[in-house]
């Protein structure tokens, strides 16, 4: 319906030339003067050209789409054919999702596709710091989904020289005619797609579950792998494990490996070892040698400077753990921060001792 065309005018004419135009119009149709049975219709669609028309902003909108929806074009098309997307993703999922564009309607179908894919089996293992350090190996069970072998993974009875399911009562597909397609209109997309009823067979029968698995098509298979953790692996590092045999089916697994806290020391973002450095106050001034333990249980001389104070650090570089995985040669650093111990208890010459020191101190004073 031409708006311009109902009113009797063209499209340059001005607002009030529109609103002169429905008057006189409006007075023909009146039912007093126009005993037409089609009147009132058409007094309605005067009425609508006029709504649209006195509108400056909507007779710009429909000068522009032919509509005053601006989701339709003129000839009534969807202006965004991502709509008729969304009505056809909702008549086969069942889920109806607002989609702001194109864009969010393909990037959710390919996500469904990437939540289809099957993972490999999935365990985790906890290690200690030291085997962190060093690499070591775990025995880890791990239960696969075998396709069965009765059936060859359709959870059917199959013929075992074509490896098809035995099939029973074939007809022709009554929903499709044997075509194994189907075809509908969704708005102004003729779509065509496979039966529901034959899945795109173009036939129907009958078949029996396989006595082997019950129809589940699968079996679970444990085995334990012993698994080779390499020295530098970091905490929730997840380690893949390539071509294990299961009853001649390869198939790869998934570690997550776990460290467990160690009692002395930490581990920061630079693979440098945190920990602590008792000393007392004697060897805080004068300095020191001591023999301290690393998490590998390996000895190591810490030299203690002169006068160092209380909450120093103490690096030793290369003591740390290492940067990379399978490369203990390139590590970081061990950081040992000094804590100078206060005595609780001493002896009545510890106790002369000092207060003899401490009037050295006074003396130097004055």
């Amino acid at each position: 319906m031409d708006f311009y065309q109902v009113l009797g005018v063209d499209k340059s004419v001005s607002q009030e030339e529109i609103k002169k135009a429905f008057r006189l119009k409006a007075l023909e149709l009146h039912p007093d003067k126009n005993p037409s049975p089609d009147a009132n219709a058409q007094m309605a669609k005067l009425n609508e050209a006029f709504q649209v028309l006195s509108d400056p902003e909507k007779r710009k909108m429909y000068d522009t789409y032919g509509t005053v929806n601006p989701n339709m074009q003129q000839g009534g098309f969807p202006f965004d054919p991502f709509e008729q997307f969304q009505e056809m993703f909702f008549r086969q999922t069942g889920s109806r999702r607002n989609f702001n564009n194109g864009f969010d309607f393909f990037n959710n179908f390919f996500q469904q596709q990437q939540h289809n894919v099957r993972r490999p089996p999935y365990k985790e293992a906890t290690i200690t710091l030291k085997e962190a350090l060093t690499g070591t190996q775990k025995d880890i069970l791990f239960s696969v989904d075998l396709p069965c072998q009765g059936c060859f993974g359709t959870g059917l009875i199959v013929n075992k020289a074509t490896k098809q399911p035995i099939e029973e009562n074939i007809n022709t597909c009554s929903a499709c005619n044997g075509k194994g397609q189907v075809e509908t209109t969704e708005g102004f997309w003729q779509i065509s797609r496979p039966c529901h009823s034959c899945h795109g067979r173009g036939k129907t029968s009958t078949t029996k579950k396989c006595l082997s698995c019950n129809g589940k098509k699968t079996f679970d298979k444990t085995k334990k792998i012993t698994v080779v953790i390499p020295c530098g692996v970091k905490n929730k590092n997840v380690l893949s494990v390539k071509g294990i045999d299961f009853d001649g089916v390869k198939v790869d697994l998934q570690l997550g490996i776990y460290i467990e806290k160690h009692s002395l020391y930490e581990v920061d973002k630079n693979d440098n070892l945190i920990g602590k450095l008792k000393i007392n106050y004697p060897q805080a001034v004068f300095g020191d040698k001591i023999k301290i333990k690393t998490i590998d249980d390996s000895e190591l001389i810490v030299n203690i400077p002169e006068g160092v104070s209380n909450g120093k650090t103490i690096r030793i570089e290369k003591q740390g753990m290492p940067k990379s995985i399978n490369n203990n040669k390139n590590r970081g650093d061990l950081l040992l921060q000094v804590q100078i111990e206060i005595p609780k208890k001493l002896t009545k010459e510890q106790k002369e001792l000092l207060k003899k020191y401490q009037e050295t101190l006074e003396e130097t004073k004055q």
